[in-house]
C-alpha cells in the first residue's frame, strides 16, 4: 500500500519557505503545528496564500503594522540614538524620527498605513545616516586607538569586549523578534483558532 505524503507537501506546493517545511515536518498534522506554531510572520502568510478571509487578514496586518511602526522601530531609534559615540546631531534626528512615529494615529486604515509608510520612510533615511556617522566615528576611535598601540593586551582585551557586547546586542534583538513574532502568533490564533483548509480551490492545491 503506497504511504500518503506528509501534509506538508501542501505546504510545499503552495511555495512555502523551507525553513517553514522543515519545521512543520515535526508535526503529524497541520491542526497540531498550527497550534504550535509561534511564528506570526508565517501563519500569516499562510492565510494570505489560501485566500482566507480578506477582513480578517486585513485586521492583522494593520495590528501587526501599527506595533511595528508606532512600537518596535522608535524603540530601535532610541537604542541606537544612546549608542555611545553616535554623533548628537544624528542623536537628535533619531530622536525626533521615534517621537514622530510614536505620534501617529493608530494604524486602521488605508490613509493611517500610508501615512505611517511615509513616516517610516523618513525615519530609515534618518536612521542610515546616523549609521554612516557612527561608523565613521567608530573607525576614528578604532584608528587612534590602533596608532596608540591597539597591539597591547589591554586594547585586545577591549576589543573582545567590545565583540562581547555586540554578540550581546545581536542575542537581545533576536530575543525580541521572537518574542514579538510569538505574540503575533497568538494573535493570529485568537482571530483563526482553527487551522485553514489547505484543500480549498483558493489554495492551488488537488
Amino acid at each position: 500500500m503506497k504511504k500518503s505524503p506528509h501534509w506538508t507537501s501542501r505546504l510545499m506546493k503552495l511555495d512555502a519557505c523551507n525553513e517553514a517545511v522543515v519545521w512543520a515536518r515535526e508535526y503529524p498534522t497541520l491542526e497540531a503545528a498550527w497550534a504550535a506554531c509561534e511564528r506570526g510572520d508565517w501563519m500569516l502568510w499562510l492565510l494570505a496564500r489560501v485566500g482566507y478571509d480578506s477582513e480578517v487578514l486585513t485586521r492583522l496586518v494593520y495590528s501587526f503594522a501599527d506595533r511595528a511602526v508606532r512600537v518596535d522601530v522608535p524603540a530601535a531609534l532610541r537604542s541606537a540614538a544612546a549608542v555611545p559615540g553616535m554623533p548628537a546631531e544624528h542623536a537628535e534626528k533619531l530622536l525626533a524620527a521615534a517621537s514622530g512615529l510614536e505620534a501617529l494615529p493608530v494604524i486602521n486604515s488605508r490613509a493611517a498605513a500610508r501615512a505611517a509608510r511615509t513616516a517610516a520612510e523618513a525615519a530609515r533615511t534618518a536612521a542610515e545616516a546616523a549609521r554612516t556617522a557612527a561608523e565613521a566615528a567608530s573607525a576614528a576611535v578604532w584608528a587612534a586607538r590602533a596608532a596608540a598601540g591597539a597591539a597591547s593586551t589591554a586594547a585586545r582585551a577591549a576589543s573582545a569586549a567590545a565583540w562581547a557586547a555586540r554578540a550581546a546586542a545581536w542575542a537581545a534583538r533576536d530575543a525580541a523578534r521572537a518574542a514579538r513574532l510569538k505574540e503575533q502568533a497568538e494573535e493570529v490564533r485568537h482571530l483563526v483558532p482553527m487551522a485553514p483548509d489547505l484543500s480549498v480551490s483558493g489554495a492551488g492545491v488537488p
